[in-house]
Parts: structure tokens; sequence; C-alpha cells
């Protein structure tokens, strides 16, 4: 589903370009989640910006499906790290956004945001607005928005870190479960370790210029339940990638 070829990230700053990442390269097949991870100003949001179209490579190309990723695919959607909800919409409204942009009728943005919001359990909350959400359902309204646009890839910023563990690893289930009957690709940003070995079934480790691909594909996604996290393979994969992390 993607393949990245020598990617360079840049900012500009006070009359330079600051090289955020350079030299990155990997391939990830259609349905197998990707986790990323790595230290704090690694470059791991900036690569999502570039997967999502929203940010153009300074080098290297992205290939989706085969083809050169040129600005934004509506095949892919992105959820921000701080959810990126309007306070002064509604959830329905908020979860309808993007389906407004394009252009689709009101009976069609119904017909497509209800049933998702019902499956995200937060049906009930369709009036209010997100100053009274609690931090995990402005979170499902955000996966919501991203899902209502039928799209084959999901891009998530660190979509848990501000929840507590037991919402954490409820919302984990859900995306498991979602991208498994929907089929859809995944990649995620985490500064989780275990997050990261239960989501993915591949980790592309960005540290300090060094980038590495991991396998952590024993156990397929579609075989993952919470009672995984119990196992001597999830504790074995969590010891690998943190090896990895501290070279």
């Amino acid at each position: 589903m993607i393949k990245v070829q020598n990617l360079a990230a840049a900012y500009p700053q006070k009359g330079y370009k600051k090289i955020v990442f350079e030299g990155l390269s990997f391939e990830v097949a259609s349905n197998v989640p990707l986790s990323v991870v790595g230290p704090s100003g690694c470059g791991k949001t900036t690569l999502l910006y570039l997967l999502s179209g929203l940010k153009k490579p300074e080098k290297g190309e992205i290939l989706f499906r085969g083809n050169t990723l040129n600005g934004q695919s509506r095949e892919i959607a992105l959820v921000l790290q701080h959810y990126g909800l309007l306070p002064w919409k509604t959830v329905f409204q908020n979860a309808a956004l993007g389906m407004k942009i394009r252009g689709f009728s009101r009976r069609e943005t119904k017909e497509a945001v209800l049933p998702i919001l019902k499956e995200l359990t937060i049906d009930h909350l369709l009036d209010r607005f997100p100053n009274q959400l609690s931090g995990g359902e402005k979170q499902r309204v955000a996966i919501a928005r991203a899902l209502a646009l039928r799209p084959s890839l999901l891009l998530l910023d660190e979509p848990f870190s501000s929840l507590d563990a037991l919402a954490r690893e409820h919302l984990q289930n859900l995306i498991l479960s979602i991208c498994r009957q929907k089929k859809l690709g995944l990649v995620h940003v985490t500064h989780s370790i275990e997050e990261a070995v239960f989501l993915g079934e591949k980790a592309l480790v960005m540290n300090e210029g060094r980038y590495d691909l991991l396998s952590i594909d024993e156990m397929k996604m579609n075989e993952r339940d919470p009672e995984y996290r119990k196992s001597e393979l999830f504790h074995q994969y969590c010891n690998l990638l943190r090896a990895y992390l501290k070279r």
C-alpha cells in the first residue's frame, strides 16, 4: 500500500532549512498496520503529514497503491493528536464536517455518520459540544469524522496519549476491530511501546537518523484480542522494540 523512497523532510527556520529527517525508505503491504515510534523531535508527526499529503517532502517520493502521492488523497484520512474538533459545532456536526466540505447531501451525510457514531458508542451525544465531552469521547468524534469519508488508509497521531489506561486499551481494541471489519490500512504514531506492539504488525523505529523496520507480526492483527497483552509473545516484542529504541 505504501512505498517510501529516500524521503527527506525539512522546515524553514531563520533563513535556512532545518532537516527533520532524510534518507528514509520503507514499504508496507495492504492491511498491514504500521506503528511509528521514536523519541520526541525525530519526525514521527512530520511523516504522517507527508503520508497524508498535507506536507510535501524535501526529497524523495511516496507511492500510495503504486502511484506517486501528490497532495491529499480521498483514500487517506488523518486524525490529529488533539482531535481538531471545532468548539462551536456539535458531535454530529464535527463528525459530518469532512463530508460537508466534500459536498455530500444532508441525507448522504446522515446515512454515513449516524451508524459510525453508533458503532463508536457516542450516538447518544449527538447534540453535545466538545467542552461537554471527555477525552475519550472527543477522540471517538475525531475518528468518526475520519471514518465517515470511507478511507482505505487511516493515519493516527498519538491517538490515545491523553487517555487513562483503561480508556486507552478500550479504544485500542475498538480501532483493531474497525480496521479488521473495514479492511483499513493503519499507520499510527505513538510513544508507547506496548501500544506499538498491540496495534502494529510492523514497527518503524526512528531514532537519530537511524531507521529500522521491524516485523512484529507472528500474531496477525485479526488474531489479537485483549488477552494478547498478557501473553509471553507480546512481552517479547515489547522487549525487542525497547532494545531498538535504546540503540
